[in-house]
C-alpha cells in the first residue's frame, strides 16, 4: 500500500526537486495515450441527388423558402453548387446542401425524395437529411458560415416534424447565434462604415441574414413554449439586411452600382 503524503515529504526539501520526487505522476493516468489524440473521425462519403434533382431541388428552395428565410445569395450559391462543385470538397458546405435538398423536396413531387424502401409522404428530405453530423469531434477550428446556415436549415426541417418539440434542436442554435452576432459586430466595426473590399460586403451580408434568421427561430420558438431568448432586443445592435435584390449585389460592368436596388 502507498505511503502518505505526509509521510513521504518527510526529510525531503519543500523544493521543486523535492516535490518532483514525492508527487510522482503515475504514467498510466498522466501521460498521452493514443486515445487522446481527437482527430476528425471517418465519415461516409456524401451522397448527393442526381444532377437533374439537384438543379430542381435548389431552383424549389429559392423560389418557396429563400424569400422567407435569406440564408444565401443565390447566384453565389449556384455557382458555388454547380461551377465550383464545392460540395465534393468541403463537407461542411456539402451538409448544407444536404439540407437545402431536404427541404425544398418537401415541395416536389419526385419520387427519389423518398425514404429509401418508403413510400410515405412523411419520410420526404429524410434521405439527405440523415447524412448531415452536428456533434464536432474537435472546437479547435472556429465555426464557419457554411455551419451556421446548416444548424438554421436543420431548425427549418425538423420544425413540423415529431423533433420539433425536443429541446435539442433549439439548444444547439444558441451558440451560433452567439458567434454570428460576434462576427457580424466585428466586422461592422473593422470596417468603420465604409468598406474597402466588395466581398467585405457580401461576407458581413451573408453573416446578418444568418443571424437574422437563427433569431427569428428562436425568439419564435421561445414565445412559443415560453423560454428565455438567447438576445433580447436591446442585444441586437446590428444592421438590417441591405433591401437589394439578390441580382443586383454584383454589377460587372459598374462596380460602384453593386448593391444598388434600381428604382
Amino acid at each position: 500500500m502507498e505511503e502518505p503524503l505526509a509521510t513521504r515529504m518527510h526529510g525531503f526539501p519543500l523544493n521543486a526537486s523535492g516535490l518532483s520526487q514525492v508527487l510522482k505522476k503515475r504514467p498510466e493516468f498522466w501521460s498521452p495515450s493514443p486515445w487522446n489524440d481527437v482527430n476528425e473521425p471517418d465519415q461516409p462519403p456524401l451522397i448527393f441527388p442526381e444532377e437533374d434533382l439537384l438543379r430542381d431541388l435548389i431552383s424549389l428552395y429559392f423560389s418557396r423558402l429563400h424569400y422567407i428565410y435569406p440564408l444565401f445569395h443565390k447566384p453565389t450559391f449556384e455557382r458555388q453548387v454547380f461551377q465550383e462543385q464545392r460540395h465534393l470538397s468541403d463537407r461542411v458546405f456539402g451538409a448544407t446542401l444536404l439540407a437545402v435538398c431536404s427541404n425544398a423536396s418537401r415541395y416536389s413531387n419526385d419520387p427519389r425524395n423518398l425514404y429509401d424502401n418508403s413510400q410515405s409522404e412523411h419520410s420526404i428530405g429524410w434521405k439527405y437529411f440523415r447524412q448531415v453530423r452536428f456533434l464536432r469531434a474537435t472546437f479547435l477550428q472556429s465555426m464557419s458560415l457554411s455551419e451556421v446556415q446548416l444548424y438554421a436549415l436543420s431548425l427549418l426541417f425538423l420544425f413540423p416534424t415529431s423533433l420539433g418539440d425536443s429541446s435539442w434542436p433549439w439548444d444547439m442554435c444558441r451558440p451560433c447565434i452567439r458567434l454570428a452576432h460576434a462576427v457580424v459586430s466585428s466586422i461592422q466595426q473593422q470596417s468603420h462604415g465604409s468598406w474597402s473590399l466588395h466581398c467585405d460586403v457580401v461576407e458581413c451580408e451573408l453573416w446578418k441574414r444568418a443571424l437574422w434568421v437563427l433569431t427569428f427561430f428562436e425568439q419564435s420558438r421561445g414565445i412559443f413554449v415560453g423560454r428565455p431568448i438567447e438576445l433580447i432586443s436591446e442585444q441586437l445592435d446590428f444592421d438590417f439586411l441591405r433591401e437589394c435584390d439578390d441580382e443586383w449585389w454584383f454589377n460587372p460592368h459598374n462596380p460602384e452600382l453593386a448593391f444598388i436596388q434600381p428604382t
